[in-house]
């Protein structure tokens, strides 16, 4: 497993990414959803290489992606990026999913899964 050192607000070294998903996006809101944005771009800007956001990540980026989403009760996935990146589960890990739920003090549910919409991608069917 990686370990990520968070430069803001305080810096703390040696943290998992399932550390860091637990404190996304900060204390929960009561009254209303709240939407978290987890995306990964090159230094110049750019959310591909080649067509694929693949050739551009490495374990680190791979176990915070997973990480971040077994936090969320939804996950958004544009249709481009399923066809292009061969999507599987939208969440690959149940341990991640209760772990970081629990740490996170929300109840641990499944979330819901992609797979029928990477299946129907691959199959051609709209």
């Amino acid at each position: 497993m990686e370990t990520f050192t968070r430069l803001y607000p305080e810096r703390a070294e040696g943290l998992t990414a399932l550390d860091l998903a637990a404190a996304l996006p900060g204390p929960e809101p009561d009254d209303r959803p709240f939407v978290c944005l987890n995306m990964i771009t090159t230094a110049d800007g750019r959310a591909t290489i080649r067509g694929r956001a693949g050739h551009i990540a490495n374990q680190a980026d791979y176990e915070l992606f997973h990480a971040t989403r077994a936090r969320m009760d939804g996950v958004l996935v544009g249709a481009e990026t399923i066809r292009v990146e061969s999507y599987g589960r939208t969440i690959n890990s149940a341990e991640a999913v209760i772990a970081t739920r629990i740490s996170s003090h929300c109840p641990p549910k499944a979330p819901a899964s992609s797979e029928m919409s990477s299946r129907r991608s691959r199959s051609g069917g709209r």
